[in-house]
């Protein structure tokens, strides 16, 4: 008796381990197929810095390859840009060229795929934080130097219509519309972006026209 429940207790044994390893082996293939890792970067030391502008857009193309959401309309969509910011003869600054690859990762319009920076190329941040409501847009947070725009509606940023301004900003993620709103939100406090989307036309400032709770207008220079 003691051999039996010996034997039985090794297969049972075994078969758990094949279970694990089983387990294991299909969520490493899940794993790799919808989490691909990125691919190294091997390219030669850039001649110039339209050189090394078009080793990142190389680059780039090579990680949204990797993005499996994009319809095939959107994707030739996608590498047209590509090709053309590529085919460019002069550099761009950061902020538009960020605004450029953030605006061609969008294409594939789903709500997880985003282009992130690291630290050191945080984008510029304006003093205050903005909040979407039923009937607009307020201003829910600011520094204490701004601290009288608090509760205050955006109406136009540098000339241009609140509404002109999110419909930009919406075209820099992708996802559905409330999802996109939400960042567009989000992306109104960051200078780089309003800057490189053509709605700022100064990289370090821009200026916010807002309704006050008293029903006073109110254009603020806001710098970042």
């Amino acid at each position: 008796m003691k051999s039996m429940a010996k034997r039985i207790s090794v297969i049972a044994i075994g078969l758990i381990l094949l279970v694990v390893i089983v387990a294991g082996g299909f969520f490493a293939g899940m794993l790799h197929h919808f989490h691909p890792s990125a691919p190294q970067p091997h390219y030669p030391p850039a001649a110039n810095t339209l050189d090394a502008q078009r080793q990142d857009i190389r680059y780039f193309r090579q990680l949204i390859a990797l993005d499996r959401s994009f319809a095939p309309t959107d994707r030739t969509e996608a590498n047209r840009r590509l090709d053309a910011l590529e085919a460019l003869g002069t550099v761009l600054d950061r902020p538009h060229f960020r605004v450029s690859l953030m605006q061609i990762d969008a294409l594939a319009d789903n709500g997880h795929s985003k282009v992130e920076n690291e630290r050191s190329a945080a984008p510029l941040e304006l003093p205050v934080r903005v909040a979407a409501f039923s009937d607009g847009l307020y201003i829910m947070r600011a520094t204490e130097i701004n601290a009288d725009l608090l509760g205050s509606r955006v109406t136009a940023i540098d000339g241009q219509s609140i509404d002109a301004v999110m419909t930009k900003l919406e075209q820099l993620r992708g996802g559905t519309p409330k999802w996109r709103r939400l960042n567009a939100s989000q992306y109104l406090a960051l200078q780089d972006l309003l800057y490189g989307i053509d709605v700022a036309s100064d990289m370090q400032h821009s200026n916010w026209t807002v309704e006050t709770p008293f029903g006073a207008t109110i254009t603020r220079r806001l710098d970042a």
